[in-house]
């Protein structure tokens, strides 16, 4: 690494920041680097990790392309977990690595950002909804009007997990995130007849274990016939692999479904995606039991 920072000087080293997501946008919607690039003759890239330059595994090889058609080199830490080693990109090796990792290390960052995401998302809907600017809330509504159609009864579910936070409500009064949920679920469901409306309401239990799994299985032992299952995300019922035979189980036994709501209009509108098959999804992350769903609608990642 010394040899190749003694090819440097103090006037020909740029500092690039970039406020840009590289998971949502893809590297020819980017203005930094791609500029960048394009307006050095050569140059050597470092990065602390690859993922700063970008998380999409994908798009590794663009990158690699475009330095390398410069005679340039990219030369990176965090690769293998390295924070004081510093890799070669170039070798094809070792890019190979990078590219694994990035499609591990995206999953993971995906899934750490989901729960942050989802709220943004119902606070924004449920704000629009208020000032009246969201048409795709009327779609969706149409839609499980049509869906509810089919079932005896709907069972709108929210459920928190367990918390050692003190300020959460106690008293049987509602927390905020429960209180978010049936409010976004009674907005999606304002054209079912509220007869066929039940709400069960579930704070301070794990998906991870049995415990929900009971609670859904006595709340459709309540309900008259066939019932759709609505919720704002699945994992809502189920967070564990494992644990989807016995919800698969639940809804064959009570001849029931599911319905994950969790949708953002850059990917679907509400009206279409009730309808949607495999094909139309490639390439988007998908809950592992979509093939229990009705309706699977899911953020931009």
């Amino acid at each position: 690494m010394d040899e190749v920072v003694d090819r440097l000087s103090l006037k020909h080293v740029v500092v690039a920041i970039e406020y840009c997501s590289s998971s949502q946008q893809p590297w020819n919607a980017r203005l930094l680097l791609p500029k960048l690039f394009g307006d050095m003759e050569s140059f050597i890239l470092f990065s602390a990790n690859p993922d700063r330059v970008t998380r999409r595994e994908s798009e590794l090889q663009i990158v690699m392309d475009v330095i390398e058609s410069k005679g340039s080199e990219w030369w990176t830490l965090g690769l293998q977990g390295a924070t004081t080693n510093w890799t070669r990109l170039n070798d094809p090796l070792a890019c190979i690595d990078a590219e694994s990792q990035l499609t591990t290390s995206r999953q993971v960052a995906v899934q750490q950002g989901l729960y942050t995401r989802a709220v943004n998302f119902e606070t924004r809907i449920l704000t629009d909804v208020r000032h009246q600017t969201a048409p795709e809330m009327q779609e969706l509504q149409a839609t499980m009007e049509r869906l509810a159609s089919l079932y005896n009864s709907v069972l709108v579910w929210t459920r928190t997990s367990p918390t050692f936070s003190k300020s959460e409500a106690k008293d049987g009064m509602m927390n905020a995130s429960l209180r978010r949920q049936r409010t976004f679920l009674e907005m999606a469901l304002e054209k079912v007849q509220k007869k066929k409306l039940t709400f069960k309401d579930i704070s301070e239990v794990s998906a991870y274990g049995d415990e929900a799994m009971t609670h859904l299985r006595d709340a459709l032992d309540g309900l008259n016939g066939p019932t759709l299952v609505v919720a704002v995300m699945a994992d809502r019922l189920v967070r564990h692999a494992k644990h989807l035979p016995d919800l698969k189980e639940v809804l064959v036994q009570q001849q029931s479904q599911l319905v994950s709501i969790l949708w953002d209009p850059l990917l679907f509108r509400a009206e279409d995606a009730s309808e949607a098959g495999r094909e139309w999804v490639t390439g988007y992350p998908l809950p592992p039991f979509h093939e229990l769903t009705l309706t699977v609608l899911v953020p931009d990642t």
